[in-house]
């Protein structure tokens, strides 16, 4: 009988055991991810060299994508501070026709930065160069931009006149080119996103937005209302 009982004990023993080490094994593995999902939380100013669109073979930085971001922040802040300066928040969660302002302004955001490189690629695959007279300009407009630029805006993006100029300059491509398509007689909305001609030529570079890192963004908390 005591044999019998001490079999049961010792079954009943190493049946606690085994459900011990089960629990500290469960207990390490989400001790270690949670510890591996700190450690890869997502940082604005530490990813700025990510990829955030891929057009063709080349890949545009989210430190280059960051222009568009913060014109569209800038753009929209004031309808937002129209809308309830006490809550900017409240504005860009406004939903229309079942989407987010701010998930509408950052599908604008991609869309722009990847049209304004379709057309520049397209432009110096067909030999455009850069005028003195454009040239001259961007450096203008750089200057005028970076003036525009808050503190903590130049923080974040890590912007310098250099790092404008670069955006500016294949935006000046892009806009060259489509006034030269336009005197060909292509209308506004055959070349902006959607369009039956720019369709036509992107349709060439195959572009490609980072979900990795845009999942991570909200428009509106970026360069402005943000929290850090």
């Amino acid at each position: 009988m005591n044999k019998k009982l001490n079999k049961v004990n010792k079954k009943e023993m190493i049946t606690v055991i085994c459900i011990l080490v089960i629990m500290v094994c469960i207990a390490a593995f989400f001790a270690i991810s949670s510890e591996a999902l700190r450690n890869n939380q997502f940082h604005y100013e530490q990813s700025l060299e990510e990829t955030a669109v891929t057009v063709g073979d080349q890949k545009i930085s989210l430190k280059e994508a960051s222009y568009y971001i913060m014109v569209m922040e800038s753009n929209y802040n004031e309808a937002a501070n129209i809308y309830n300066a006490d809550n900017l928040d409240s504005f860009w969660n406004v939903n229309i026709n079942h989407k987010y302002i701010k998930t509408m302004a950052k599908e604008a955001i991609i869309d722009a930065c990847i049209r304004d490189n379709v057309y520049y690629q397209q432009a110096r695959k067909e030999g455009y160069e850069l005028n003195e007279d454009s040239i001259k300009l961007v450096e203008e407009q750089a200057l005028d931009e970076m003036g525009k630029l808050t503190a903590d805006q130049m923080e974040i993006t890590d912007y310098t006149k250099e790092d404008m100029i670069k955006v500016l300059t294949k935006i000046q491509y892009a806009k060259e080119y489509v006034s030269d398509l336009m005197d060909e007689g292509y209308t506004e909305e055959e070349l902006d996103t959607g369009g039956s001609k720019y369709e036509e030529i992107e349709n060439k570079y195959h572009p490609k937005s980072n979900d990795n890192v845009w999942d991570n963004i909200t428009i509106g908390k970026v360069t402005i209302n943000y929290e850090r």
